[in-house]
């Protein structure tokens, strides 16, 4: 079905012309239409789910010490 959609944007014409032509039905074809072009907008669109991130370790002064951002 990827190469009828990839040969339906080469010729310039509409999707019910296209479908005519190929003796398709044009719901089925616009349904994957939609199909592909949303995975053409997925790749565009950020990551979902977590970010590894890294936090520096706090500085250790003593035992029971530890220095805060603030200076306490």
């Amino acid at each position: 079905m990827r190469g009828l959609y990839d040969q339906w944007q080469t010729q310039g014409i509409s999707k019910q012309a296209f479908c005519n032509r190929n003796g398709m039905g044009y719901h089925k074809f616009n349904y994957w239409v939609k199909k592909f072009r949303g995975k053409n907008v997925a790749t565009i669109s950020p990551p979902r789910g977590f970010s590894q991130i890294s936090v520096p370790q706090p500085e250790l002064l003593g035992r029971d010490q530890q220095a805060l951002p603030s200076g306490s």
